[in-house]
């Protein structure tokens, strides 16, 4: 749905799926999604998971569902102490306009209760950025499963102590195990998928980049807007937790969507909207989120959001020091970065029996590709070709990068070709809009067709229960967002909403190659399609 047009609709999204307006999400759903409610649940279990609280279902925008926790994601904890006074503290920071706008992904956790790993992981790619090193997005999947959950993963809707996270992820640094790119294991808030594309163990022991040595990591206390300030003073983001309050900018129908307030008046005893549901601050639940500057001039801190890029203010916003001096629950933040450099120990140095590796695997082709990547060497074709659907390159579906586009061969009238967008990833962001209103940040597949001059081109993708948008540009286009929004301009099908297909007309004046884009508006939006080219 395209987020423009969701003011108009107001009326009639709040009748959706029988909700009304005086509905509160907070309230537990009869059945878990999916029927996986496998938690740790006994308090010795969940203490030495780090889990914290259950989910309580919350819809922060028409059609995006994710999990709060019911207990707040950081005890209260002393503070490491920053050698910064606080008279020298700026009038203000800002890492975004800094470092972070044009990097870092805006995370989207989805269904699952995983804000404390996205968040974790989000301050590990803020550090790529700030270091200006090579931006890669992180694995959640492998920091929850070294950390927390190790094996199978039962179900993604429990939380995490944000201390036990960083805890966890200092112990594994310091062994000399490090997290893979998400590329390598990709998130999603499908556990089953997560757990069929987790690589073996020795992949992710031989490919781990990233991580946090567990003396570089430090703790603000609960309700200090000081030591936050100091923090991010000194050039660090937090992780912290949050409630989250009804009516008070969590919410697409909030006057003041994407910029929290205090709730004023609060809740009497932090009444929850389950035990409260006519209390209009009522409490919905616990949020952990990436604090990456404040602004002293209207009282308010900047952060991060998991919760996709039509979130608040592009997947940002801000929030007020009363509600971190009244209710805020500390956090952590990573010092210095760790990274790769030399043979990692061996896979049983200090760690419990390696989970066994799954069937699906990718093969040592994918692997090799991945790695060949990351170092950023060439990958060789053979590579590409065995690389499976994460990567570039089978006749059956499209390439994963502009630079690496699938070659479709148009032999006859009309030719149709089966792809798959999952597990691709997104190029440009929030950067590629063809000149429209959207931008088209999900994961990508491209194609390679040559097309004759003054011919009429029917390019139809059809997907499988997802909004789906198509575009194509001339094949020597430089692959940046500023060179493609000016050649796909004009070249773009996506009608408003829904999961139809869409259809493109394209007549080139000149015989050459196209690059043709299986894309959508939505970052969350991937999955099987159809593409059908006729002449």
């Amino acid at each position: 749905m395209h987020w423009t047009a969701l003011a108009c609709l107001l009326p009639a999204l709040l009748l959706l799926n029988g909700c009304s307006a005086e509905w509160r999400e907070g309230a537990p759903t009869p059945t878990c999604p999916g029927g996986k409610c496998d938690s740790p649940t006994t308090p010795a279990a969940k203490e030495q998971a780090g889990s914290v609280g259950r989910c309580l279902p919350f819809v922060p925008y028409p059609g995006y569902r994710t999990c709060l926790m019911s207990e707040p994601q950081n005890p209260p904890e002393p503070a490491l102490t920053l050698p910064l006074e606080l008279d020298t503290l700026p009038k203000a920071v800002d890492h975004r306009d800094a470092y972070l706008d044009g990097c870092i992904e805006v995370h989207s956790q989805g269904s699952c209760g995983w804000c404390t790993a996205h968040a974790t992981t989000a301050a590990l790619e803020a550090m790529l950025c700030k270091g200006q090193h090579p931006y890669r997005r992180i694995s959640e999947p492998h920091l929850w499963w070294l950390g927390k959950e190790r094996g199978t993963f039962k179900d993604c809707e429990g939380g995490w102590l944000i201390s036990s996270a960083f805890k966890n992820l200092g112990t594994m640094t310091d062994a000399g195990f490090l997290l893979v790119r998400g590329k390598l294991w990709p998130y999603t808030d499908d556990v089953d998928q997560m757990n069929k594309d987790k690589p073996a163990d020795a992949a992710l022991y031989k490919y781990g980049e990233h991580g946090a040595h567990a003396s570089e990591v430090g703790s603000v206390p609960s309700k200090s807007v000081a030591a936050l300030k100091q923090a991010l003073a000194a050039g660090y983001n937090v992780v912290y937790s949050v409630p989250t309050f009804h009516g008070v900018g969590w919410k697409w129908w909030d006057s003041t969507f994407g910029d929290i307030s205090a709730p004023s008046p609060p809740p009497p005893n932090l009444c929850t909207c389950d035990d409260c549901p006519k209390e209009p601050r009522c409490l919905s639940g616990y949020h952990a989120i990436l604090i990456t500057g404040y602004d002293e001039s209207a009282s308010r801190f900047l952060f991060l959001n998991s919760w996709g890029s039509y979130w608040g203010h592009q997947g940002y916003g801000t929030i007020d020091y009363a509600t971190i001096s009244s209710y805020g629950s500390g956090g952590r933040y990573a010092k210095q970065l760790a990274l790769s450099q030399s043979a990692p120990p061996p896979l049983d140095a200090g760690l419990p029996d390696a989970a066994p590796a799954d069937a699906t695997t990718p093969d040592a082709a994918a692997i090799d590709a991945e790695a060949a990547d990351a170092a950023g060497q060439d990958v060789t074709p053979a590579q590409l070709d065995q690389a499976g659907p994460g990567d570039a390159g089978s006749p059956k579906n499209g390439g994963a990068s502009c630079a690496s586009p699938a070659t479709l061969p148009l032999l006859s009238s009309p030719t149709t070709v089966s792809g798959d967008t999952a597990g691709a990833p997104d190029e440009f962001g929030l950067h590629l809009t063809c000149g429209s209103q959207m931008t088209y940040d999900a994961p990508q597949r491209y194609y390679r067709v040559t097309l004759s001059a003054k011919t009429a081109y029917s390019i139809k993708v059809t997907p499988v229960g997802y909004d789906v948008a198509i575009y194509a540009f001339p094949a020597g286009t430089a692959c940046a967002a500023q060179a493609l929004n000016a050649q796909c301009k004009g070249h773009l099908a996506d009608a408003w909403g829904g999961t139809s297909a869409e259809q493109l007309t394209l007549t080139p004046a000149a015989s050459g190659d196209w690059i043709v884009v299986v894309d959508s508006f939505d970052p969350q939006a991937s999955g099987p399609f159809t593409l059908t080219i006729g002449w």
